[in-house]
């Protein structure tokens, strides 16, 4: 799906998968904005401030509702947040979003790599925004929401530096205030270890996917036979290997495409496709056309 506004273009790809008691949900592809290492938007401009159904990533997501009251489930848990409540949604936690047109909030994700210095593995990364005594700590966190949402929106010289030191702000004050261990909240869905396994395969092909990859050296970098690691997407996220790599390149392509004046040729080369004819042939796929006529006809339509 696209979000359009006048400053950039954000796509987002999904897989879906099929888990406990038949619920499905999907897989989203978290790519951060351009210049700053996370993704910071205004829930309003998501799927029409309504409704985004049940979907997971490996990224830390902070809700801050500005206005109105939105609700999110977060492993079937319902939360309400109201005007200043901010909601923390941890790694590979299944959440949607419900609100009306006139609700107002921002969404920042956060990607795992930049706490891995402190937590060598991603299973141990757990926050709990509820402690008690860090209300401080709360109010510092929104401040920085905020601050990021308008340097983002104002793109003046040097607003992704401001960016960056925010960030280490916030993962300061998220790991000396409301870091936990996991094991000892409450049991999530039985099909956790799953997505976990999923995710961790998943954020190798985030990091890789710029090189000839191939199934079979994937599995071996996981000590998993090539034939188990196939049927493992397949059942799980419920499209194949190949299928979800290629949504990985096309989100980067689609980005370059966007946001850079690269020839077709090299956005495919810097983003893992074999050949440009390869990239136009994924691209066509997904949005019936070239991507050299994509970019024509919006730049046409946003003149």
């Amino acid at each position: 799906m696209l979000y359009h506004n006048p400053h950039s273009i954000i796509k987002e790809k999904t897989l879906m998968m099929t888990g406990a008691d038949d619920m499905e949900y999907q897989y989203e592809t978290v790519i951060t904005d351009e210049k700053i290492p996370l993704r910071i938007i205004a829930h309003e401009e998501v799927n029409g401030n309504r409704h985004v159904g049940k979907h997971w990533h490996q990224s830390l997501e902070l809700i801050y509702c500005t206005g109105g009251c939105i609700t999110c489930f977060i492993n079937a848990q319902r939360y309400e947040l109201h005007e200043g409540e901010l909601l923390l949604i941890n790694s590979n936690e299944i959440h949607s979003l419900f609100s009306d047109h006139h609700d107002t909030g921002i969404i920042l994700q956060l990607p795992l790599e930049y706490f891995l210095s402190y937590y060598q593995e991603h299973s141990q990364l757990y926050f709990d925004l509820t402690r008690s005594g860090c209300e401080e700590a709360l109010l510092e966190i929104k401040a920085c929401m905020m601050e990021m949402m308008r340097l983002k929106k104002e793109k003046k010289t040097g607003f992704d530096l401001r960016i960056h030191s925010l960030l280490y702000e916030m993962e300061y004050l998220l790991i000396m205030n409301f870091s936990c261990e996991k094991e000892k909240k409450q049991a999530v869905f039985r099909t956790q270890k799953y997505l976990n396994r999923l995710s961790e395969i998943t954020d190798y092909l985030q990091r890789h996917y710029q090189e000839d990859l191939r199934l079979e050296d994937v599995a071996e970098n996981f000590s998993l036979a090539p034939q188990y690691l196939s049927r493992f997407f397949h059942k799980y996220a419920d499209i194949s290997f190949s299928e979800y790599l290629s949504s990985i390149r096309l989100n980067h392509a689609f980005r370059d495409l966007m946001n850079t004046d690269n020839s077709i040729l090299k956005i495919s080369m810097n983003n893992g496709f074999a050949n440009p004819r390869s990239f136009t042939e994924v691209f066509r796929n997904v949005y019936g056309t070239t991507p050299s006529k994509y970019k024509k006809e919006l730049t046409n339509n946003t003149k």
